[in-house]
């Protein structure tokens, strides 16, 4: 799960950097949109800790180890955008690797609520997807 709760924390801290950083003709849709995908991170983050903490797994979700991968993730995007689009662009990559961990979690063995915790945060996911994706069109 720490890949998962990673990918949260780092998709959070991004899209808060784009929510203060968006500018433009679409200024006020676009921060209010970012808003609502940094509090979506944060709620995604605090079930994919709390989840493995219950489990028994709290070093999977350790500080070291979460900010180790965090790090790791947010060298991989950009630190500035010349359009609020190439924010979310990097948004919908992140998305696309969220849903990928959750199917990995799901085929790994987990327990049936947690696929079912899991599964409930690829299709939120999903549904993001779809609104990034008609805002990058």
């Amino acid at each position: 799960m720490l890949e998962l709760a990673a990918l949260f924390r780092a998709s959070q801290l991004f899209i808060h950097h784009a929510h203060l950083h968006c500018k433009g003709a679409v200024f006020m849709q676009d921060h209010e949109h970012l808003a609502d995908l940094y509090a979506a991170y944060a709620t995604g983050f605090d079930s994919v800790c709390e989840r493995a903490i219950g489990l028994g797994k709290e070093s999977e979700v350790s500080f070291p180890a979460v900010m180790n991968k965090v790090n790791a993730i947010l060298k991989t995007l950009p630190q500035s955008a010349k359009e609020n689009k190439d924010y979310f662009k990097a948004a919908l990559q992140l998305e696309q690797k969220i849903c990928q961990e959750c199917e990995k979690i799901c085929a790994s063995g987990v327990s049936e609520g947690t696929k079912q915790l899991i599964g409930g945060l690829a299709d939120l996911s999903e549904i993001r997807q779809y609104k990034i994706k008609q805002r990058i069109k």
